[in-house]
């Protein structure tokens, strides 16, 4: 019996581990983000500073857009693209991927 119960406190403790060091993972990611996002002068559109707020989906103005076709007649339709980081990270980490 002595033997189980010091296993059950390790594997207990062996838990609290893994989750401090998911917490410590999770802030360092957060503070890692921030950082390159002031780095490269990334803008904050929304008020609430939610950055992903400019990727939510309108299904009524995506069809609409979708059924003018407005770049058709003019080649400059798309002046300004926004791209989410993590999107811009993988777009430029594939071509290293492939060599």
């Amino acid at each position: 019996m002595g033997g189980s119960f010091k296993r059950r406190d390790r594997t207990e403790w062996e838990r609290e581990r893994a989750k401090e060091e998911m917490e410590a993972s999770t802030s360092s990611a957060a503070v890692a983000r921030q950082t390159w996002e002031i780095e490269n002068n990334i803008p904050m559109d929304t008020p609430s500073g939610d950055s992903d707020a400019i990727f939510e989906y309108d299904d009524a103005a995506q069809s609409a857009i979708l059924q003018q076709k407005p770049w058709t007649r003019d080649p400059h339709y798309f002046k300004n693209v926004k791209i989410s980081a993590l999107a811009l990270l993988k777009v430029l980490t594939i071509p290293e991927l492939s060599k």
